[in-house]
């Protein structure tokens, strides 16, 4: 077996990369059958460097996950949260983003509903850890559309979490990209009171 020769890294660019192989392994085979010497391995460190910054594997799969989460979740929270333009504006921009992401990211959630278990734990992490982080930024945007005169709701919290969830288990489902996109229209027309059709125009 060759041996990886050991490159010397800064303590951040290293933390880094085990981040950024951790995630990747975790996603694509679960947290179980994962280890840390197998991500360590794929580093080309031992996985004593890999205790240096993280005291467990769980500390590990919840801080690596939180990264890809961290990545998906802030173009879309920045958007809703764009006091700048109108809740309108932000809300086509937001539609537009959901449009593009979703049919990057489908292909990886065609696995959810597979044999493959621990995956599905590892993209329910993933999905619960973003659901929280975009609630907030729903929270700011129904806010804003209250304050605007646009949005007539009086739990902007109970509503944005709740149209966080809908959209959530609409992503879980086993349809296609274009099928979410419908089901998310209808989401927020429903949960918003409004006609986007007028909204899109």
């Amino acid at each position: 077996m060759n041996k990886k020769t050991r490159v010397s890294k800064a303590p951040e660019e290293r933390k880094q990369e085990i981040l950024e192989v951790a995630a990747n392994l975790f996603i694509e085979k679960g947290y179980y059958d994962v280890s840390v010497e197998e991500i360590a391995e794929k580093i080309g460190i031992v996985k004593g460097t890999c205790y240096r910054y993280f005291s467990t594997k769980q500390e590990l799969f919840l801080a690596a996950l939180d990264v890809v989460s961290e990545k998906f979740v802030t173009g879309i929270a920045n958007i809703l949260e764009e006091s700048s333009i109108s809740v309108k504006e932000r809300l086509k921009k937001v539609l537009s983003a959901c449009e593009i992401r979703f049919s990057k990211m489908k292909p990886l959630m065609s696995d959810y509903n597979s044999e493959k278990k621990y995956n599905k734990q590892s993209l329910d992490t993933l999905r619960t850890l973003a659901y929280y982080k975009l609630s907030e930024s729903m929270k700011v945007f129904l806010n804003d559309g209250r304050d605007e005169g646009v949005f007539r709701i009086d739990d902007t919290t109970a509503r944005a979490y709740s149209i966080m969830f809908s959209i959530f288990g609409i992503t879980s489902a086993p349809i296609n990209a274009e099928a979410i996109m419908k089901e998310l229209y209808f989401c927020f027309e429903k949960m918003l009171d409004i006609n986007l059709k007028e909204w899109m125009e």
